[in-house]
């Protein structure tokens, strides 16, 4: 049950950060950055810097991520939502339950290194590939229009065999029939 609701969560933080990205762009701005100045040049100038060290320029800095939010508690320990964008790709990452707040400067430097990894093999283990083309095809004896490509993200470790595409995920394969 607790696995269950973590993905429940960790979806519902993908879609609330997506909704940002789509509908405001700007977000990225300010949290890119490892510090952000607000009210320069007036007696209420006031620097904010970043807990998000995966940000570019920090110590354990991922020269993809351009933004978004950390986050703590002594219930939840250590999260993430990080943001990454490479080759015109961009990966949203949700992390959560790292370490413990009781340890909280090991948790920060473990919270970073996981979110690395997952970040790395996003961008080295998969790709997005066209899996259907646009056009008729004839698929159990009925013909279907596709108005445009289907594409899916898959596996370098893709197994192609005579026009099926077999993607392992978990314990289980995907199968596509082309």
């Amino acid at each position: 049950m607790v696995c269950c609701l973590l993905l429940y969560y960790n979806a519902l933080l993908y879609y609330c950060f997506y909704y940002f990205l789509k509908n405001f762009p700007e977000f990225l701005e300010i949290t890119r950055e490892p510090a952000v100045t607000t009210m320069e040049g007036t007696v209420v100038e006031e620097t904010f810097y970043t807990l998000n060290q995966l940000a570019s320029g920090m110590n354990q800095g991922y020269f993809h991520v351009d933004g978004f939010k950390t986050g703590s508690s002594p219930n939840a320990a250590l999260n993430h939502v990080i943001t990454a964008k490479e080759k015109g790709r961009r990966v949203i990452e949700v992390l959560m339950g790292v370490g413990s707040w009781s340890d909280y400067n090991t948790s920060v430097y473990y919270r970073a290194q996981f979110g690395n990894a997952i970040l790395e093999k996003a961008f080295t283990e998969y790709r997005e590939e066209t899996v259907l083309k646009a056009g008729v095809h004839e698929i159990d004896g009925q013909k279907i229009k596709v108005e445009k490509d289907i594409k899916a993200i898959t596996s370098i470790y893709t197994i192609y065999n005579r026009g099926n595409i077999f993607i392992p995920t978990n314990s289980r394969r995907i199968y596509y029939h082309c």
